[in-house]
């Protein structure tokens, strides 16, 4: 399993940063550290939030 960094949200777009040796495939589920909150890795440059979540922190 790797981790990676949320970096930007706009409305639910979920840009998501990971090591160039760990990028999750396209379907691969990502899964939220705080709150659970799951998305579906939809592209190799963004993911895609299913519903609304108060979890998934903007970057300021």
């Amino acid at each position: 399993m790797s981790t990676g960094k949320i970096v930007q949200v706009i409305g639910a777009v979920v840009d998501i940063e990971f090591p160039e040796d760990a990028v999750p495939k396209i379907n691969d589920a990502l899964v939220a550290e705080k709150g659970g909150t799951y998305l579906k890795c939809s592209n190799n440059w963004g993911t895609v939030l299913y519903g609304q979540s108060p979890w998934v922190p903007r970057k300021d």
